[in-house]
């Protein structure tokens, strides 16, 4: 099994539908040098995640498809080179653990494969999730002639986001969200125990990896 790739804008890397087929090569980090004396042309390609942008090489000597490999450094700065800002056919995937060896062995026996992919966009309606923690009902302080407020009617927020992304959609983890998630339930359980005088709103939104379509929602 591969994962496809994060889309370059609407174009995601769905193959046709009997797929490709061709020679197995291995690029390692993408520099021209790698592919002296080999045919790339119709070639499906494995790489090196940590090769930066240079996968686009053995596409513009024909490449058919990129096979990205977890044998070096995985980070978000190499992940968000891996999508292009424009919409190119650049058919983009991911393997890891016991398939890697099984890939390059295949490759460096000069072995044939064929590539199936299929990734489709879908509508899907999410939801921003809030609760309040009131405040007291207690006036507070106000200078001679200033209207008296309580203190409920003063709010503070605390907000994080829920939903998860990754260079593999597929395969998005969702452990940095979770993480703010739980830091948000902790803080508004303990705010709730403290009894603060300001109103405390709680948020959980959506949409942060969609231009923080949650947020701006709300606000």
């Amino acid at each position: 099994p591969l994962a496809c790739l994060w889309p370059n804008p609407v174009r995601t890397p769905t193959l046709p539908p009997e797929g490709v087929t061709g020679p197995l090569i291995y690029g390692g980090k993408g520099d021209f040098a790698a592919f002296n004396g080999r045919r790339v042309e119709g070639a499906v390609v494995l790489m090196d995640f940590d090769c930066e942008r240079d996968y686009v090489h053995p596409m513009m000597l024909g490449a058919r498809a990129v096979i990205f490999l977890d044998r070096g450094i995985v980070n978000r700065g190499q992940a968000e080179l891996k999508a292009l800002p424009v919409p190119a056919n650049v058919p983009r995937f991911w393997a890891d653990g016991e398939p890697v060896a099984r890939l390059v062995a295949l490759a460096e026996a000069g072995g044939r494969v064929t590539v199936k992919a299929r990734m489709t966009w879908e509508e899907a309606e999410t939801w921003n999730v809030y609760g309040w923690i009131p405040g007291s009902d207690d006036l507070m302080p106000s200078r001679p002639g200033e209207k008296p407020r309580r203190w409920r009617d003063r709010r503070e927020e605390i907000e994080a986001y829920y939903d998860a992304a990754s260079s593999a959609p597929s395969l998005a983890p969702g452990a940095d969200a979770a993480t703010g998630i739980a830091v948000l339930l902790e803080a508004a359980e303990a705010l709730s125990a403290l009894h603060p005088n300001y109103s405390i709103l709680a948020l959980a939104t959506s949409g942060h990896f969609t231009g923080l379509a949650g947020i701006n929602d709300f606000l």
